[in-house]
């Protein structure tokens, strides 16, 4: 916590990207809360619509001060409303959202009441184009028996200690997006983060916001856990896991993508991925030739036995294995690859490793959200697991996830004592034009055509 300055406490700042439909009632927003003491950055970052002129009508507001730039990336926005605050906390605020009347002051009090924390962030409503409330969106942090490690939503409303992110270097402004995330990351390491269970701030979902360019958030969020994460563990393993049975067709290794079989394609993804070492697991002798072709010294070959193929069998058997032969001293990582997750990339793979150790957990593994109603069995019948729709409450802790088959990572320490997982595990998305696992000709067929069409 800072020390008292002249100045106003709060810096508050509001980025509008053609976002002038919006952007008012973010203004009002702002002007309208019950604590007072803040400054009102207006930022306009490239907008071709009114933007400017509804800043227009408060450019002369003693509190505001405005700013206009060339459609930067949203992190050296971020970077350059830091650098301009005269406040002690800064809180971004995007020109399609907009706060609750008692955010800034509720923010205020429950950072301040901790002098180890640097950033707290609230819960908030999901509203459609219109502003009108589609659910309650809940973080998970304060729940003690749930590991959730999530980071504040958007990057919006979240209120941080000027001082102390500026001296971690404030944003890094050669990734173009998730600021969020990369405060986060940078501060949780060093201080502490409050959460606040109220929803403080609305989020508005529309076509045209940051969230729903995938493929940016994609490479910044890699970008971010990578420059973040401790020291990579040693070994790094790289495990391919095949088998002869129990597939849609006998030896499904062998199928031919493109020019290439399965498991040579996964065999080139582990070599691109960098690992230490590269270890083919398979029940078939005559997949050792395949890897003696390679003629690469930090490859080798592992035979399974048939028991352990079996799918009623953990893989924890065969990878128990591995780590007693290429990892004693159990101090290092295994990431697990399957050859029939053909179009999952390296970058998509490193990402496990990095998130494991960025947020420091046991296992890490592709997982998604399910969005339809899933049910379990109960005294009185089916009873829906994850009902938020009709409740209107989104809690993190409630969202119920499926393993989509494409690979995961884990400690050696895990494995050794014959789990994979560990107490503490986490699932991270894959994109969606990498999520097929082959499973039958149809889908080796899609597989091709994606491929095709990647180029």
């Amino acid at each position: 916590m800072m020390a008292e300055n002249n100045g106003p406490k709060i810096t508050v700042y509001i980025i509008s990207h053609a976002y002038g439909e919006y952007v008012e009632q973010a203004i009002l927003s702002v002007l309208q809360q019950t604590y007072k003491n803040y400054e009102l950055l207006l930022i306009d970052n490239g907008s071709t619509d009114n933007t400017s002129k509804v800043y227009k009508h408060y450019e002369k507001m003693p509190i505001v001060r405005t700013f206009k730039f060339d459609n930067l990336a949203l992190p050296k926005v971020c970077q350059m409303a830091l650098e301009h605050a005269k406040g002690q906390y800064i809180l971004r605020l995007d020109g399609d959202d907009f706060l609750d009347p008692n955010a800034l002051l509720t923010l205020l009090v429950n950072l301040e009441e901790n002098e180890l924390a640097a950033l707290a962030h609230p819960n908030y409503y999901v509203t459609d184009k219109t502003g009108e409330v589609l659910y309650l969106q809940r973080n998970s942090v304060n729940y003690e028996d749930v590991f959730q490690p999530i980071a504040p939503p958007h990057g919006a409303c979240c209120l941080i200690d000027v001082k102390l992110l500026r001296s971690l270097g404030g944003y890094n402004t050669l990734v173009e997006a998730q600021d969020g995330l990369d405060a986060w990351l940078k501060l949780k390491s060093k201080f502490e983060i409050v959460s606040v269970e109220t929803p403080l701030f609305y989020y508005r979902q529309h076509q045209n916001n940051l969230s729903a360019k995938q493929e940016k958030i994609t490479k910044a969020r890699r970008s971010h856990k990578e420059r973040s994460q401790k020291t990579m563990a040693a070994p790094n393993l790289g495990v391919i896991i095949c088998r002869s049975n129990f597939d849609f067709e006998l030896d499904c290794w062998s199928l031919k993508l493109g020019t290439s079989s399965l498991l040579e394609l996964s065999i080139e993804k582990a070599i691109n991925c960098g690992f230490d070492r590269i270890i083919v697991a398979c029940d078939n002798p005559n997949v050792e030739e395949i890897v003696k072709a390679k003629h690469d010294p930090s490859i080798f070959f592992h035979q399974r036995e048939i028991s352990e193929t079996v799918s009623t069998v953990s893989p924890a058997i065969t990878l128990r294995k591995i780590v007693a032969k290429y990892d004693e001293d159990r101090t290092g990582l295994v990431t697990v690859l399957h050859p029939q997750a053909a179009l999952v990339s390296a970058a998509t793979i490193n990402e496990l490793s990095s998130t494991l150790l960025s947020f420091d957990c046991d296992s890490v593994m592709f997982a998604q959200e399910e969005h339809g109603l899933l049910f379990s069995r109960g005294e009185f019948g089916l009873t829906p697991i994850n009902n938020f729709r009709r409740s209107g409450i989104r809690s993190e802790k409630d969202v119920v996830f499926s393993d989509v088959g494409l690979g995961y990572c884990a400690k050696s320490s895990n494995i050794a004592t014959g789990t994979i997982f560990g107490p503490r595990h986490l699932g991270i998305a894959a994109p969606d034009d990498e999520k097929l696992f082959i499973s039958s000709y149809l889908e080796l067929d899609t597989a091709q055509i994606i491929l095709e069409q990647k180029g």
